[in-house]
C-alpha cells in the first residue's frame, strides 16, 4: 500500500519547523497539520506539486510502498522502488562532530554533487 511519508522527508531535508516549512510554502495550516500527523489519504495535484517544488524532489519521493504481506508484489513491480528504510538521520548531531577541516571536505562534497545533479539548471538551493 502507498503511504505518504511526508514527516520522514522534512527530517531528512533537516527542516528544522515542518509546519511553518510547509505553510510559508503555500500549503494550509489544517492540509500542514494532517500531513505531518499522518493523517492524509489523499492530496491535491496542487499540494504535490507545491510539496515537490519546496523540497527538491519528484512525487515518487513523498511516498513509501508499504508490503502487503497477504498480496507481496513480485520482485520485479516497479513499486518495489518505493519500498524504503527509514534510517533515522541526524545530521545536524553528525556535523557537530565534525572537525572544521572535515567540515570543509562536506561542503565541498555537497557543492560537487549539486553541480553533478542539477549543472547549469537554476536551482536556489533553498
Amino acid at each position: 500500500m502507498l503511504q505518504f511519508n511526508i514527516s520522514y522527508l522534512l527530517e531528512i531535508k533537516g527542516i528544522a519547523n515542518p509546519f511553518n516549512f510547509l505553510v510559508k510554502h503555500g500549503l494550509t495550516p489544517n492540509v500542514a497539520s494532517r500531513l505531518l500527523n499522518g493523517k492524509v489519504a489523499q492530496l491535491k495535484l496542487s499540494h504535490v506539486s507545491v510539496l515537490c517544488r519546496s523540497l527538491h524532489c519528484t512525487p515518487n519521493d513523498l511516498v513509501d510502498w508499504v508490503e502487503d504481506h497477504d498480496a507481496p508484489l513480485p520482485e520485479n513491480h516497479p513499486l518495489q522502488s518505493l519500498v524504503r528504510e527509514h534510517i533515522p538521520l541526524n545530521i545536524r548531531g553528525q556535523l557537530r562532530e565534525l572537525s572544521f577541516e572535515q567540515l570543509k571536505e562536506v561542503r565541498s562534497l555537497i557543492a560537487k554533487m549539486k553541480e553533478t545533479d542539477h549543472g547549469d539548471s537554476g536551482h536556489d538551493g533553498e
